[in-house]
């Protein structure tokens, strides 16, 4: 995170996990913004891009598109179900990665609101 303006990016990969990675993934993106949120560094509706490629075939897309979000906690329980919607809408295929990315309204000390 660059702690001198509103602005926060984190990346991390797991390989080899075992289990759902549209899951997994969503898990960890909505724990970290609600952790933000929790401290009033995030607020408002957040917008969530996703992106899944093939196995195999890395320039190959399953899905690639964003939603906004009217909840996002509890993290496990959203995740889930948003990842239920990605698999009924992405190509047919299977998942070999998955990005995602969270846009929301921060605020900055003085209480004044940006869009990060």
């Amino acid at each position: 995170m660059i702690a001198t303006s509103a602005v926060g990016r984190w990346a991390w990969g797991q390989f080899g996990q075992a289990g759902n990675k549209v899951v997994a993934c969503l898990r960890d993106l909505l724990n970290a913004y609600t952790v933000l949120a929790g401290h009033q560094l995030a607020v408002g509706t957040p917008h969530v891009s996703v992106s899944m490629h093939e196995a195999g075939e890395p320039r190959s897309q399953l899905f690639d598109s964003g939603l906004l979000l009217e909840a996002f906690s509890p993290p496990s329980e959203v995740a889930k179900q948003l990842a239920d919607q990605l698999e009924s809408a992405r190509r047919p295929g299977t998942v070999g990665s998955v990005s995602a990315h969270i846009k929301g309204t921060g605020t900055l000390a003085d209480g004044a609101a940006m869009v990060v």
